[in-house]
């Protein structure tokens, strides 16, 4: 009799399981999309016209989300002039969030850059309000998209499992 009564509460927690895995597949699935988004736009970037800029600005920020705190970029936001029209631009790569750094080293990285300062920017020449620093996309991201296919799989194969045995459980005679 005591196996029977742990028996329901198994398939409860197995169903949570199920749901939370999906969950962080479709989370991770969401955030390979802005990866892909940003990775067609870095492609193109390769072929990008160079100038200088001037910085306007120099600060960190949080980019973190509720699946990690501790994730800072440097913002550095700087004006370039183009067929003498000015633009500002802030992009300093095509990197995502999850490439942030933790505080200090954000805050380190952004000290080498102060108010005043000439860099080296490149702006798309079909459209010279789009610039960035670092042209070019990390490699590194895709694999997430593998982690984030086996999460979901994983998850279906588990809520189908769940599902399967909840209607075998009902179509039995109750004894």
């Amino acid at each position: 009799m005591d196996t029977e009564s742990k028996k329901p509460e198994s398939w409860y927690v197995q169903l949570i399981i199920a749901v939370v895995l999906l969950m962080l597949g479709v989370y991770g699935m969401f955030d390979q999309f802005g990866y892909i988004n940003r990775s067609w736009e870095a492609r193109g970037s390769d072929d990008w016209t160079a100038t200088t800029a001037t910085i306007q600005a120099v600060d960190v920020s949080d980019e973190g989300d509720f699946l990690s705190d501790d994730s800072w970029m440097p913002s550095i936001t700087y004006r370039y002039e183009v067929d003498g029209t000015s633009h500002e631009g802030n992009r300093l790569s095509f990197y995502g969030r999850n490439n942030g750094l933790v505080k200090s080293e954000a805050t380190l990285l952004a000290s080498r850059f102060a108010v005043g300062d000439t860099i080296e920017v490149f702006f798309d020449p079909n459209d010279p309000t789009r610039s960035t620093m670092i042209r070019g996309i990390s490699e590194e991201e895709p694999q997430g998209f593998v982690v984030d296919l086996l999460l979901i799989g994983l998850g279906l194969v588990m809520l189908w499992g769940v599902i399967a045995d909840r209607i075998r459980a009902r179509s039995q005679p109750q004894s």
